[in-house]
């Protein structure tokens, strides 16, 4: 599968939560992309993980929004690998899932970015 260009849009507007409640601490960006995550699951003696194709919906700095084929499994770790673009280097973001809705077209996917800051190799 080949990967498209990563495309932001304008800032969406936040939508609150089934109770009305804004849970955003940042804001959305649409981006309209086919990436490739790399999803982990399980425990240490038993660890899975599986390629997955998704196609990103939006971005923030806290999280991402994306559509899934595949149901993810919430609290599974995922790194979102965006591919090289131009003159830049590619990257992975890396969080855990925290939603996983079925919707008519796929799985509808929450991503909570994890913004600790990782030890130089």
């Amino acid at each position: 599968m080949s990967q498209s260009a990563l495309h932001l849009s304008e800032a969406t507007i936040a939508q609150p939560d089934n109770r009305g409640v804004d849970r955003r601490r940042s804001q959305r960006h649409a981006v309209l992309s086919q990436v490739t995550a790399l999803v982990c699951w399980g425990d240490k003696l038993e660890l899975r993980r599986r390629l997955c194709p998704l196609s990103l919906q939006n971005l923030s700095r806290h999280g991402i929004g994306a559509m899934s084929e595949h149901s993810l499994e919430v609290g599974s770790r995922i790194s979102v690998i965006l591919p090289p673009h131009g003159p830049d280097e590619g990257f992975d973001l890396k969080g855990s899932v925290v939603r996983c809705v079925e919707r008519s077209d796929g799985h509808e996917i929450g991503i909570e970015l994890n913004l600790k800051p990782q030890p130089a190799a």
